[in-house]
């Protein structure tokens, strides 16, 4: 004999159903006084009208919905944020780009045009002004090529550093110290005690500062390399003994 246990999730199931079925037949239509109990489905006779539907049998189809548009004051304000979303990631996107490719410019490519941009000084009104700043762009060159202390050095300090022994000096600066030193005593001069460079000793210091860093330049490749040093096969612009016209 099965355990009462047992029947009990057959018994809930069987209630179930039958709570289902007893509604749906008790709403059942009742047959109309016009038609005996029992009696089957009555088909009409061809020709016969059909009499009138009873009344609120037959509804008639709704009108369509109306379609909420929304305030357009908010749907243009958000259609001006997503514009400008937009705007925003594309000048991100472009500031970045500019940004990756100024800081792979070679130490080289940035004093030659900072350089160039030095030459709107070469003015006899602003020679000392000019002086220094070939002074800081030579500096800033050797520092960031070379990897060397300069732009916080004295002109003393920065020449003595090169030929103490007391730390390695690449060979491409160490060949130019003492011409270095001839050069940036000019600079200091124009500096600190109030000389004035003529212009023809304008156009030298931009010359040789220009001619210096293109020899001492980080080649690209093979193929510029060649062309650089038949392009700059010509005497030493720092040369011993030929010191910058006072």
């Amino acid at each position: 004999m099965r355990h009462p246990a047992a029947i009990l999730p057959t018994a809930f199931v069987f209630i179930l159903l039958l709570s289902f079925m007893v509604p749906a037949l008790s709403a059942a239509p009742a047959p109309s006084s016009g038609v005996r109990a029992g009696a089957g489905l009555q088909l009409l006779k061809p020709g016969r009208p059909v009499g009138p539907p009873p009344a609120g049998d037959i509804r008639d189809i709704k009108g369509p919905l109306p379609i909420q548009t929304g305030n357009p004051l908010l749907i243009w304000s958000l259609g001006g944020l997503a514009a400008l979303l937009v705007l925003g990631l594309l000048f991100m996107w472009w500031w970045k780009k500019y940004h990756r490719r100024q800081r792979a410019m070679q130490a080289h490519e940035v004093a030659l045009a900072m350089l160039e941009e030095a030459k709107g000084l070469k003015d006899p009104a602003q020679a000392r002004v000019f002086a220094a700043r070939v002074a800081d762009i030579l500096r800033g060159y050797i520092e960031d090529r070379f990897f060397l202390s300069a732009r916080r050095q004295t002109t003393r300090e920065f020449i003595s550093s090169l030929t103490d022994g007391t730390r390695a000096v690449p060979p491409e600066l160490a060949a130019h110290g003492r011409d270095l030193h001839t050069w940036l005593e000019h600079c200091d001069m124009a500096k600190f005690a109030c000389y004035a460079p003529s212009p023809e000793t304008m156009e030298e210091m931009e010359k040789a500062v220009r001619n210096f860093i293109e020899l001492t330049r980080l080649p690209d490749d093979e193929n510029k390399k060649k062309k650089k040093n038949k392009k700059n096969k010509k005497q030493n612009p720092f040369a011993a003994g030929s010191p910058l016209p006072l």
